[in-house]
C-alpha cells in the first residue's frame, strides 16, 4: 500500500491526530520532491517512508520510555540503520564539505586511550546526529555511531521524532527554553536534569566517552535578513561541562564542531512550546568542520577580570572557533 493510502487508513482509525497527519503529508511530499531534485525517479512510495510510518505508529500504540541516558536501539528493529538510510538519499555528497577530519585521528586515539572527548558545537537540524555520522562514516564510523548526543526533551516526546532518536546514544536534558512550560512540570524537569548530569559524570568517570553538546541550547535560526549563523553559546553550559570533565578525574579533550545542515530540514522560524513541528526535507549539500583541540584555560590569565569575566572570555573564544569553522564551510561550499 502507498504511503498516503496507509496514512489515510491510520487517520480513519484515529491513530494520528489531524495535526500529525498534516505533518506526515508534508514530510512525504517534501521527501519525494527531494528525491526528484536528486534525479531519482519515484514511481511508488519508497520503502523507507513506509517503514518510518510504521515506526511512528508503533511509538503511538506502545510508547517507548527513554532512560535518562539512552543507548541506541539496533534490535529487533534497527533504528540506527533506519536513521542513516532515510537521511542518506537527501545529502548531495558530491558537493558536501567535510573539513578538519585530520583531528579525528587524534580523537580516535584519545578515545581508545579511554580519554574523553567533548564537542562544543552548533546545532541546525533535527537529524544532525545522522548528518555527522554520514559525513565521517567512511573513515571513522565508530566515532559517529557511538557518539553521545546531549539532546532536549522534544526529540523523545514527539512520536514523529522518536524513530530518529531511538537510533542514537542520547543524554536527555530539558532545555532552559522549555523549562517553564508547563509551569507545573518545572520541578520535575529540574530533577530529571540533575539525574541526567549525575549519569554523565558517572560515564565520564569511566572514560572513553565522545560527547556532542550544543551550548546554545537549541537550533540555529535565520536572522531578520534570512541569514543562518551559529546561535550564541551559553557560558553556563560551557562552565558546567568543563566542571563535569574536571570532576570525572579522566583526561578530557574539547573540540569545536561546526555544522552547516540547516537546509536539510529547517526548524520552525521561532521556538515553539507545543510538540509537533513541520518537517520539510530537501536534497542538499551539507558541511562539517572539526577544529583543533580547544584551550580550556583560555582567559584564565586575565588578571584584570574576575572569574565570571574570565569564563565569559572563554565562552566567546569557543564560540568564535565554531564560527570560524562555520565560515570555512561556507567559503568552500559551491
Amino acid at each position: 500500500m502507498e504511503f498516503l493510502e496507509k496514512l489515510a487508513q491510520y487517520e480513519k482509525e484515529l491513530v494520528f491526530t489531524p495535526r500529525q497527519g498534516q505533518i506526515l503529508r508534508q514530510f512525504y511530499h517534501s521527501y519525494i520532491e527531494a528525491l526528484k531534485d536528486k534525479g531519482t525517479p519515484v514511481t511508488q512510495s519508497p520503502p523507507i517512508t513506509l517503514q518510518f510510518l510504521e515506526l511512528i505508529v508503533k511509538q503511538i500504540r506502545t510508547p517507548y520510555h527513554f532512560q535518562v541516558c539512552h543507548k541506541r536501539v539496533t534490535k529487533p528493529d534497527d533504528y540506527f540503520t533506519f536513521g542513516l538510510d532515510i537521511i542518506r538519499p537527501l545529502i548531495d555528497f558530491k558537493h558536501s564539505i567535510c573539513l578538519g577530519t585530520e583531528h579525528l585521528a587524534l580523537i580516535d586515539l584519545q578515545l581508545k586511550q579511554k580519554h574523553n572527548c567533548i564537542f562544543f558545537a552548533n546545532h541546525q537540524t533535527e537529524p544532525d546526529p545522522q548528518a555527522i555520522n554520514l559525513l565521517i562514516e567512511k573513515h571513522y564510523p565508530e566515532i559517529g555511531a557511538e557518539m553521545l548526543f546531549v539532546a532536549g526533551d522534544r526529540v523523545i516526546s514527539d512520536p514523529i521524532a522518536v524513530p530518529f532518536s531511538k537510533g542514537r546514544n542520547m543524554l536527555c536534558i530539558y532545555s532552559r527554553k522549555h523549562m517553564d512550560y508547563p509551569p507545573e512540570k518545572k520541578m520535575e524537569k529540574q530533577q530529571h536534569n540533575r539525574r541526567a548530569l549525575q549519569e554523565l559524570v558517572r560515564r565520564l568517570s569511566n572514560g572513553g566517552q565522545c560527547v556532542y553538546v550544543a551550548p546554545s541550547g537549541g537550533r540555529d535560526r535565520p536572522d531578520a535578513q534570512g541569514t543562518v549563523n551559529p546561535a550564541p553559546f551559553d557560558r553556563d553550559a560551557i562552565d558546567l561541562f568543563a566542571l563535569m570533565a574536571k570532576d570525572s578525574g579522566i583526561p578530557t579533550h574539547f573540540y569545536p564542531l561546526s555544522l552547516l545542515t540547516h537546509h536539510l530540514l529547517p526548524p520552525p522560524p521561532v521556538v515553539e512550546n507545543e510538540i509537533g513541528e513541520d518537517r520539510e526535507f530537501h536534497y542538499t549539500p551539507i558541511g562539517l568542520h572539526i577544529g583543533a583541540e580547544l584551550d580550556m584555560t583560555y582567559g584564565s590569565d586575565r588578571t584584570d577580570l574576575d572569574k565570571k569575566g574570565q569564563r565569559q572570555l572563554r565562552c566567546e573564544y569557543i564560540y568564535g572557533q565554531v564560527c570560524q569553522g562555520y565560515q570555512r564551510i561556507l567559503d568552500k561550499m559551491p
